[in-house]
């Protein structure tokens, strides 16, 4: 089982095209400099600080008639003008599961239809059909809680000790700890 953003691809390739476009569409709209806009919503995900981003926005460039909605759809929806890329490493273990024919899934925080969105634009290099298996957490609970993955064992058809997890947060860690699955 996998996380997806930052396990498999880099999720800042997704970010940073997002927040492109959704600068253009704020200049469009407001009185703002494009690049100061950039650059504050590229620093605010490079510094871990991403939350309320959208709030922090308006506040911070004084766009008090900026329409938050139109800003989501931007970024649950964006197409990217190239395939998000596999990690090497994971390109690399995920050949290997479809070699041994293992059973494989992904279980992803974040917004749906955004994750569903980045899943379809990833070039799996010919592997998608032996990742058939995703659950989106927050359809249940957000990771840590476990019921994403439990639901995905159940779906996959796995006991908790035949399975190893492979994520990049402490969140991932705690979500298979909670079920005593192992963890890489």
């Amino acid at each position: 089982v996998f996380d997806f953003d930052n396990t498999l691809v880099r999720e800042s390739d997704y970010l940073f095209s997002a927040y492109d476009e959704i600068v253009n569409y704020i200049v469009q709209t407001h009185n703002v400099s494009g690049d100061d806009l950039l650059e504050y919503m590229k620093n605010a995900l490079l510094s871990g600080e991403r939350g309320s981003l959208f709030q922090r926005i308006r506040t911070q460039f004084m766009l008090e008639g900026l329409i938050l909605m139109p800003l989501l759809d931007i970024l649950r929806n964006h197409k990217l003008s190239q395939k998000l890329k596999l990690f090497d490493e994971a390109q690399e273990i995920l050949k290997e599961c479809v070699r041994l024919n293992m059973k494989t899934g992904i279980l992803t925080n974040g917004n749906p239809k955004q994750q569903r969105n980045k899943i379809d634009q990833t070039d799996w290099n010919g592997m998608k059909p032996q990742v058939k298996n995703i659950i989106y957490a927050n359809d249940y609970e957000k990771k840590p809680s476990s019921l994403g993955l439990q639901v995905l064992l159940d779906l996959m058809d796995l006991k908790e000790e035949m399975v190893l997890f492979i994520g990049d947060s402490e969140v991932d860690r705690q979500c298979a700890k909670a079920l005593n699955v192992q963890f890489l």
